[in-house]
């Protein structure tokens, strides 16, 4: 997917956005307790995949994410935007990872295979966050690959809602793309930070 391809979408998403952010601005909510909230939810999330009740997961899952991804927007049209609130919400989206991969892991544990699988994609789905942040530590920001946190979200919601059976299938298939984007964004740091000199 080309940079173009990402920002129509980036830019379709927040369209579809755009009525609750204006709802959220206009109550006056702080951005940090948008965040928070969207971090709770994801309690259920996992409560949910724990039960295998994985469609119910899925639309959970979707609600978190609402608030996830408004809270930067609300910050930004209310003039709230500080360092601390990116620093909450990237803390809060790793812990929500945490959480909704350990629910699918007690759902599967009686499942050597699945849980390995599963265990495998929380462990890429954490990587492909903090080759990003490090790389950016390190003065060089790098997003390539489809896996990145929206697209791993929006690839869970729908592959819970869809479930019927095909839920493993799927769950394979999402850590091989996630691997692949730990991959591509090494690949590309090596790349661009191999020739300087410490």
């Amino acid at each position: 997917m080309s940079k173009r391809d990402e920002k129509k979408i980036v830019r379709f998403g927040r369209k579809l956005l755009d009525p609750v952010v204006n709802l959220f601005v206009r109550l006056q909510i702080p951005p940090n307790a948008l965040s928070i909230t969207g971090f709770v939810l994801t309690f259920l999330v996992a409560f949910l995949y724990a039960n295998g009740w994985f469609r119910w997961a899925g639309l959970a899952l979707a609600l978190a994410g609402m608030f996830d991804g408004v809270d930067g927007e609300v910050a930004r049209r209310t003039n709230r935007v500080t360092k601390f609130g990116a620093f909450l919400d990237s803390v809060l989206d790793r812990l929500s990872e945490f959480l909704l991969f350990g629910g699918m892991l007690y759902y599967y544990r009686f499942s050597d295979t699945m849980f390995v699988v599963v265990f495998l994609a929380m462990a890429f789905s954490i990587m492909v966050s903090y080759t990003r942040a490090r790389g950016e530590g390190l003065g060089v920001s790098v997003k390539s690959g489809i896996m990145d946190r929206v697209g791993r979200y929006i690839y869970l919601i729908i592959a819970s809602i869809i479930d019927g059976g095909l839920f493993n299938a799927l769950m394979v298939i999402f850590m091989l793309l996630t691997g692949l984007t730990v991959v591509a964004r090494i690949s590309r740091h090596y790349n661009r930070l191999a020739s300087e000199i410490d």
